[in-house]
């Protein structure tokens, strides 16, 4: 098996390989790590073994691929994937591009993998955020929600790797500065501040972030008259994004009930409210689960719940996401034979 991770160096990238390398549904496949013109050629070691980077343009020198992985920007994802899709099974896409395509799939893996079913070659993976948030409202459907309020609080790694350079660099900045004036300080700055728009603006003033977690949740969800009110804010944190949500159900529902469905859940890692420990991103980055806790009656939503989740959004929401994909893919016999445009 050929595997294809178009857009290795990145902060996503790297985690695919990652997993890729752990899942024992991959164990053997040849893993061919491409990036742009600049990095080719250089050496990437992951898990102790050692990638020489290849051009995206000597992807079809090396084709045809069992699975592609593209974790590029919209804008090269748009000139990617369609090649792509002619040299592969089945390409994986992370970018926003196809995500509410009605033709293609967007799947977040354990909640709706039915729709794999309906893939002709291509699978969009979902907003790291929008990955989390399905993850607590997929076994919540049975109650059927309705209205959901979300502010995030989304790490600097969900803005790329040379977002992290930018706060290590702010961050020492601060530390050495005697006193912090207008020279160190702005508006703009990750470090030491809450930046309380992701994306551009888009309609009603709603940002690029925003929308996603509303129109790709209920694509995801099957819940087309879902309501989704969202804040998303980027806050000085490494790896791992945060959320507080409350929900709406179509009849009222008991606090314990909602707890005893996302107990339920393998994806979800519960935190009594009696119990000491309490979801954090900090902790959520060190395992593959959503951590969820401080579940409480709504006081604005009768009969509804508040709750607090983390994930790590690097793995969870993006690249474990995508490696959980290819393998039900893979289990299901469709990413070695099945419908593909190409």
């Amino acid at each position: 098996m050929r595997i294809a991770v178009v857009g290795a160096t990145g902060l996503v990238g790297q985690r695919l390989i990652r997993y890729l390398l752990r899942e024992p549904a991959f164990a053997g496949a040849e893993i061919l790590p491409f990036a742009s013109e600049r990095s080719a050629g250089g050496e990437l070691t992951v898990e102790g073994q050692p990638f020489t980077v290849l051009s995206t343009a000597e992807l079809s020198a090396h084709a045809p691929y069992e699975v592609a992985f593209t974790a590029v920007g919209d804008q090269l994802s748009r000139t990617l994937v369609p090649e792509l899709r002619e040299m592969s099974r089945v390409v994986i896409d992370k970018s926003r591009t196809f995500r509410l395509d009605p033709e293609v799939p967007l799947v977040v893996a354990g909640v709706n993998d039915h729709a794999l079913r309906e893939h002709r070659g291509l699978v969009a993976n979902p907003n790291c955020s929008t990955i989390e948030l399905c993850h607590l409202l997929g076994p919540l459907r049975e109650l059927s929600p309705t209205r959901v309020l979300v502010a995030t609080y989304q790490s600097v790694s969900g803005a790329g790797q040379q977002a992290l350079v930018r706060f290590h660099r702010e961050l020492d900045q601060i530390a050495h500065a005697r006193d912090l004036d207008e020279k160190v300080l702005s508006p703009e700055m990750l470090a030491a501040n809450l930046i309380p728009q992701i994306g551009h603006l888009e309609e009603e003033g709603y940002a690029s972030e925003e929308e996603k977690l509303s129109e790709e949740s209920k694509k995801i969800l099957s819940l087309p008259h879902l309501r989704v009110e969202a804040t998303a804010v980027r806050v000085p944190v490494f790896v791992g994004h945060a959320m507080a949500v409350t929900v709406e159900f179509a009849r009222p529902a008991d606090p314990a009930e909602v707890e005893r469905l996302l107990r339920a859940s393998p994806h979800i890692r519960y935190f009594p409210q009696a119990g000491d420990a309490l979801p954090s991103p900090l902790t959520a980055a060190t395992h593959d689960q959503v951590e969820v806790g401080r579940l409480r009656p709504s006081r604005v939503f009768a009969g509804g719940v508040s709750l607090f989740a983390c994930a790590d959004n690097l793995g969870i929401g993006a690249a474990l996401n995508g490696v959980r994909i290819a393998r039900a893919l893979v289990r299901e016999g469709q990413a070695v034979g099945g419908e593909s445009d190409g």
